[in-house]
């Protein structure tokens, strides 16, 4: 196959070209790129190489590479690296790429048009292997941007769609809490197989905790971390070693970057060496319990339980809602039903379903703008994010409350 022309950029050709190029948006071109992106879809680089995209590797949420642990076939030859997608390919040094580390394990490059591709790096040039017309690719891509086909179908709005979602939210809010309560349940059953009953609820909250510490992508990392250096294996190190032992259990994949300084994984980690200590001090569990028996549904009033003293790295309100909406309920919850505590239980449940909910994010943002329904408690929210991953992503349209007109 002859390789394709690479166009210069001031060419007479490519101006009278570049008005007909639709301004396609980065996530669309994303979308575009992982409905080819499939070991059964013969592509072939721009050099004219067969490719073959193994696995597509997994979404970044942070600072670097779009899509990291990715494999590809070029001629037959495996590569194992991350790949990045642009509009074009000049993207590539306008985002400051070419000389940026985070970079250096980059396989294939990912354009929607051709251009300028960085030479060092196997480039594709989407638009001319789409399968089919472009209109109908990016229309699906523009579709996929919001995850509820009720939308995207044009079903009109229905005059009790609020309190519909409202009702299904409801339901939904106390399955997830089920599931998470039943999870946690199984953990702790393992755990007191091999230790006494005190130990293994502090190792589960360890657990836990440490899942929360991983939002933004890295919670099933971090809940590995936590069962790979147990609580009673972390504190039987010096402190000044203990943040080394938990970033040397995490995987070479890891994703260690962040889009702010202050969320990078490795200062995550620094936070939860400091804060473990805290687990293995009754006080500490005396002043949360009470804390939960006399709650107010304002979770900064946990704030104290996880700040360390002088630390840099500390979680805000933001993180602590989580953890106490998505950690205690569920953790104290069951450590109070094993202690047959009635009244704990009903104080530490009320943290899942009356807290004031943490900051918006892209499943209630959604619901807000395509249906305008706000979450005033965390009952709603925790609904809402099983309503979004568990119906409108997967389209189960005939099991939902506001698809029955």
């Amino acid at each position: 196959m002859v390789p394709p022309i690479a166009i210069p950029p001031t060419s007479p050709l490519r101006c009278a070209r570049e008005p007909h190029r639709p301004a396609v948006p980065e996530d669309d071109v994303t979308r575009m790129w992982l409905q080819r992106a499939r070991p059964d879809i013969a592509l072939r680089t721009r050099c004219g190489c067969s490719l073959r995209v193994i696995h597509p590797g997994v979404p970044n949420r942070h600072d670097g590479p779009d899509f990291l642990g990715a494999s590809v076939a070029i001629d037959g030859t495996l590569r194992r690296g991350d790949i990045e997608v642009h509009t074009r390919p000049e993207d590539w040094l306008r985002h400051g790429h070419g000389g940026d580390p985070r970079y250096a394990r980059v396989v294939l490059h990912v354009c929607l048009y051709d251009g300028d591709f960085p030479a060092h790096i196997p480039g594709i040039v989407l638009a001319s292997q789409l399968g089919r017309s472009f209109r109908a690719a990016w229309s699906d891509a523009r579709d996929a941007r919001t995850p509820h086909p009720c939308r995207r179908a044009g079903i009109p709005r229905h005059p009790d769609e609020t309190a519909r979602i409202a009702t299904m939210a409801a339901l939904l809010s106390a399955r997830r809490f089920a599931n998470k309560s039943r999870r946690l349940a199984q953990r702790f059953d393992v755990l007191a197989r091999v230790a006494p009953e005190a130990a293994s609820f502090r190792q589960l909250m360890y657990e836990a905790i440490a899942r929360a510490a991983g939002y933004g992508g890295n919670e099933d990392l971090c809940e590995s971390i936590a069962r790979a250096v147990p609580l009673r294996t972390l504190l039987a190190l010096p402190a000044p070693r203990r943040h080394a032992a938990l970033a040397g259990a995490a995987p070479a994949a890891g994703n260690s970057s962040a889009v702010m300084p202050h969320n990078r994984l490795t200062r995550r980690l620094s936070w939860f060496a400091a804060f473990a200590p805290r687990l293995d001090d009754r006080t500490w569990w005396r002043e949360l319990i009470d804390g939960v028996r006399h709650g107010t549904g304002d979770p900064t009033r946990f704030l104290g339980c996880f700040h360390i003293p002088e630390h840099r790295d500390n979680p805000g309100a933001a993180r602590v809602a989580e953890i106490v909406i998505n950690v205690l309920g569920p953790v104290l919850s069951l450590y109070a039903r094993r202690h047959g505590d009635a009244a704990l239980a009903r104080a530490a449940t009320a943290l899942y379903f009356s807290t004031i909910p943490a900051p918006a994010n892209s499943h209630t943002r959604s619901f807000r703008l395509v249906h305008g329904l706000a979450t005033g408690t965390a009952e709603m929210q925790q609904g809402l994010i099983e309503l979004t991953t568990e119906f409108c992503r997967t389209q189960q349209c005939r099991a939902c409350l506001n698809a029955r007109l």
